[in-house]
């Protein structure tokens, strides 16, 4: 018991520190933060209100983590380490990050894998409920869109504005679609319907941010398209599912 204190109670810490670090380092009050950079990938800023729910369901999370017990506390413990190692890197990201040139896009990158790792053990546990997970889905999908975008950012940084004679409208709307294809990937390997509405949240704002590029409209709003199609496609065929079964049973 005195372990999952300790373990938790280091997920706690490591929460307010992402918490200080978007909103009250030095940093995130200059804004000059991870989001400084104007790319073609870079959603409007209203969608990076996202952070704000998302910070709001991990903080339930926790609080919860401290009225858990049997089962529910071993699943807290065992994702104790790496989600702490995923805040800290996060955090580090923001504040941190401008001290080397690509540092943050690293930092961030790294936060992302400490995270699909908190989210594996999530589902892997016999305890998993959609209580646990629900926070994770959304945490991991902004988390991924953030990841394109500061990429793309070190790209303007790096002056690699013309890999593979492509440039960064062509880029732009690769990664569109090769983002809508992970997150129906996502959806359909891990059942979670949650991961891609977080795409389509962010290709809205890009669109939005962008509307001066009809280009990079359209294949943003084609790409919400088939992000909706195919989870509509989903919800479908697992109602469908659920009510053959249903039958059987009777």
């Amino acid at each position: 018991m005195k372990k999952f204190y300790i373990l938790h109670s280091i997920s706690c810490l490591a929460f307010l520190f992402v918490l200080w670090a978007s909103f009250l380092s030095p940093v995130s009050e200059s804004g000059d933060n991870r989001q400084m950079n104007e790319t073609l990938f870079q959603p409007a800023p209203y969608a990076f209100s996202i952070w704000g729910l998302i910070y709001v369901l991990i903080a339930i999370w926790l609080v919860r983590g401290f009225l858990s017990s049997g089962d529910e506390r071993e699943l807290y413990r065992d994702t104790a380490p790496w989600f702490s190692i995923s805040a800290v890197l996060s955090g580090l990201s923001i504040t941190a990050g401008l001290a080397v040139k690509g540092l943050d896009a690293i930092l961030l990158i790294a936060s992302l894998a400490a995270l699909c790792m908190v989210y594996v053990k999530i589902k892997k546990n016999q305890y998993h409920r959609t209580f646990f997970r629900v926070p994770f889905s959304f945490y991991l999908g902004w988390t991924s869109i953030a990841v394109i975008v500061i990429i793309f950012q070190q790209f303007t940084d790096f002056g690699i504005g013309e890999f593979l004679a492509i440039g960064e409208l062509g880029w732009t709307n690769i990664m569109l679609i090769a983002g809508a294809l992970l997150a129906i990937g996502f959806m359909l390997l891990q059942k979670d319907i949650i991961y891609p509405l977080v795409f389509i949240w962010g290709y809205i704002g890009i669109a939005v941010e962008q509307r001066g590029q009809a280009s990079v409209v359209w294949t943003a709003a084609a790409a919400c398209i088939l992000i909706a199609a195919a989870g509509l496609i989903y919800i479908f065929r697992k109602n469908n599912k659920a009510g053959n079964q249903a039958e059987q049973k009777v």
